[in-house]
């Protein structure tokens, strides 16, 4: 299930983990509600987030929290899930035209 909304805002939910994004002066500040997973350039979120706005050339920042509910390491998908919804949220967010396979 996909929740959006047009503000310069987004949530995503994929599966049981859902992401909320705001648009932010500068630099990717990921937040967490499981404190074990990484929220820097380790986690997938903060890597996809990076690169897309680079690819896109945008120089705002982002706040993006998730609540992870899919258990970490289960091999259930729920990083690159989580990334790929990122790029998808984010292409909103900023109202970006940006192509996919400049970020991959």
């Amino acid at each position: 299930m996909v929740f959006m909304n047009w503000k310069p805002s987004c949530t995503r939910s994929m599966s049981a983990n859902r992401l909320t994004f705001e648009r932010d002066a500068h630099g990717v500040k990921l937040t967490c509600d499981n404190a074990t997973l990484p929220t820097d350039g380790q986690n997938l979120v903060h890597r996809a987030t990076t690169a897309f706005l680079q690819a896109a050339k945008i120089t705002d920042g982002v706040r993006i929290h998730l609540e992870k509910k899919i258990p970490i390491a289960a091999g259930l998908g729920g990083g690159s899930g989580n990334a790929a919804a990122t790029l998808l949220a984010l292409n909103e967010t900023f109202r970006s035209a940006a192509r996919f396979e400049k970020v991959a």
